[in-house]
């Protein structure tokens, strides 16, 4: 489960969708996440730390992050981004 969110979080932040609602992978999640790494948790793991999502001990030990807070937080700093 923990693995599963560390990807899903940044994939849903950044996604885009198609006419139909669908989510679809994003340039801009390929170009801020992905290009981190070849592995996606491997990826998202530095963008989750680096916007304060999940903090460098929660990464080293595998626990889940208390991001709901965070996440929230981060959301609403960077509603306008283009």
């Amino acid at each position: 489960m923990f693995k599963r969110t560390v990807i899903d979080r940044p994939k849903q932040f950044f996604a885009d969708y198609d006419a139909k609602g669908n989510a679809v992978r994003s340039v801009d999640y390929e170009r801020e996440v992905l290009s981190r790494h070849k592995s996606p948790l491997k990826a998202s793991l530095p963008w989750l730390k680096e916007v304060s999502v999940a903090t460098g001990s929660e990464i080293a030990t595998g626990q889940e992050p208390e991001s709901g807070y965070y996440l929230k937080r981060w959301l609403a700093l960077h509603k306008n981004r283009t």
